[in-house]
């Protein structure tokens, strides 16, 4: 009952009505603790895929005259992640990444129509995104974030060769990348290209 010496209520009954009336200081009342985005210590991106936890990851980095900056996206040990590398020859390229627990999906704008597929174990060998280390450690700016499924789905519009492919291509593949490459091209140069190699 110690908790009423500071509220009085009274109860007052007028013409049908109930009203409650109290004096002394009020019972404050707790405000929503606004969401704060979680920014870990220095960690490296494989510590943060162990963790297992649902983040969006703020990435920059800086290498042979290149600048790299994008978003990062984790769920569950998955991992989806968006960059832009400006300062290279090529301009300002587009690469995407996702790691679906086993193997690793690396596609570009440098190459858009195809993309390598590389198992978890071989990825940092393979150089198949120079860029991005799993053990490099890093202060990532993470926040918590609510997955969106398809952003953990390779796109249908790229197709993903091994890296043993790459090395030792087929003759259709490399037509495809011939093919692929000629997209590159202007467009009075792609059209003609793409029928000298016949392309579909």
């Amino acid at each position: 009952m110690k908790k009423l010496v500071y509220l009085i209520v009274g109860v007052i009954v007028i013409g049908g009505g109930i009203w409650y009336a109290t004096s002394g200081e009020k019972t404050p009342v707790a405000e929503p603790i606004p969401k704060v985005p979680q920014v870990s210590a220095a960690t490296s991106l494989r510590g943060l895929l162990d963790e297992k936890k649902n983040l969006e990851c703020v990435y920059k980095d800086t290498g042979e005259g290149a600048e790299i900056a994008g978003m990062i996206y984790l769920n569950q040990g998955k991992m989806a992640a968006d960059f832009t590398t400006s300062g290279t020859a090529a301009g300002n390229v587009k690469s995407s990444i996702i790691f679906d627990g086993t193997n690793f999906y690396v596609w570009s704008s440098a190459l858009a129509t195809i993309g390598i597929k590389v198992p978890a174990e071989q990825f940092e060998k393979s150089g198949a995104m120079k860029s991005l280390s799993l053990d490099e450690q890093k202060a990532y700016d993470c926040k918590d974030w609510t997955p969106v499924p398809a952003k953990f789905v390779p796109p249908k519009t790229v197709t993903f060769q091994t890296v043993s492919n790459l090395l030792a291509p087929t003759a259709a593949e490399t037509k495809a990348f011939q093919c692929a490459a000629c997209g590159k091209l202007p467009p009075s140069q792609a059209l003609q290209c793409k029928q000298k190699l016949a392309c579909k």
